[in-house]
């Protein structure tokens, strides 16, 4: 299950009655989105519960290496995650949750990350959106990565993946 995480005090922008109007005009016939963001540390050899002792924080959530599968492994590898899937929020929101929640271990998650590079494994900033018809959330157009958020990419030496699915 995904956490649905907090705001972490993000106020959302006010509403105009102008700028309803137009978003409505806008949003008619339009296509929707759900999307998630997650923070992963990842291993063939290392599981999640030492990476949780190194960092001494508990993660959203986990994988088991070989759980589903064993031959291929199915997931591939262990993996440790935060992760925010919040709604109504856009991707940069969520992406500044993820990182303000790992901004207190970032050098700790940094050397993890460092490590497990040199042993199969490595980080990433994953962002998945599902984009389809109907009545969910509003598509949310338009999101950047701050200055904060690419220093902690480099810090961290992880992979910004992005995946979006029609």
């Amino acid at each position: 299950m995904k956490s649905q995480c907090t705001t972490g005090g993000l106020q959302r922008p006010k509403w105009t009655t102008a700028s309803r109007r137009d978003s409505r005009r806008f949003l008619r016939d339009t296509r929707y989105v759900r999307q998630y963001v997650y923070f992963a540390l990842y291993s063939e050899l290392m599981p999640a519960e030492e990476m949780t002792r190194r960092l001494g924080l508990a993660p959203d959530e986990t994988d088991v290496r070989a759980s589903r599968q064993v031959y291929p492994p199915r997931p591939a590898t262990h993996s440790w995650k935060i992760v925010c899937s919040a709604p109504g929020l856009r991707v940069d929101e969520q992406v500044g949750i993820v990182v303000g929640r790992l901004r207190a271990v970032v050098d700790e998650v940094g050397r993890l990350a460092r490590h497990l590079a040199a042993t199969e494994g490595g980080s990433r900033l994953q962002i998945v959106r599902y984009l389809t018809e109907g009545d969910s959330n509003p598509i949310l157009l338009g999101w950047q990565l701050d200055p904060e958020v690419l220093e902690f990419l480099h810090t961290t030496k992880a992979v910004l993946d992005i995946d979006e699915y029609a």
